[in-house]
Formats: structure tokens, sequence, C-alpha cells
């Protein structure tokens, strides 16, 4: 268990501080939130594309804007993330 593959860090904040810690800029708290996310935007993702060489990048992608709107005031309501997350999948050719 470690701070950096989410373990120990996951059981001592709950979902809302994460947030908080990422509006701070905390980068383990962002780890954390990648690791949580990550498979499921994969997932949700491969199912379009068929096609995993096409499929990570995107999901990156969604996480470099998370990191980028970090400091918005909405991002500790967790309304942030899943707009980024839509926003940037309307823009993908399908």
């Amino acid at each position: 268990m470690t701070v950096a593959d989410g373990t120990i860090f996951r059981s001592i904040m709950n979902e809302q501080e994460l947030l908080k810690q990422l509006a701070l800029g905390n980068e383990e708290a962002f780890t954390v939130i990648y690791l949580q996310y990550h498979g499921g935007i994969y997932n949700y993702l491969l199912k379009f594309t068929k096609n995993p060489a096409l499929t990570e990048d995107p999901v990156h992608d969604v996480f470099l804007k998370i990191w980028e709107v970090r400091s918005r005031p909405d991002i500790t309501s967790g309304k942030c993330l899943h707009i980024c997350f839509l926003n940037y999948f309307r823009q993908i050719p399908v």
C-alpha cells in the first residue's frame, strides 16, 4: 500500500476531500483520481473505438484537461470532472 497506487490516500480521504486537494494542486490527489477513474473511462471509450491504440491518448487527454481546470471553483463538486469528460468526447468523431 502506497500513496502512488492510491490505497493510503483513498482510505484517508473521501472523494470530496480528494477534489478539494486536486483544486489545491495536490498531485497525489490527482494520481488517486486518475487511478480511480482511468479504467472506467478507458473501457467506456473502447466500446466506441474498438481499438486500444486509439483509446489511450483520448483518455489521457481527459485527465490532462482535468488537471488544467483543477482550480475552477466547481471542481470540488465533481460536476466539473463530468463536464470535462463529456465535452472532450463530444469533440471526437465517431
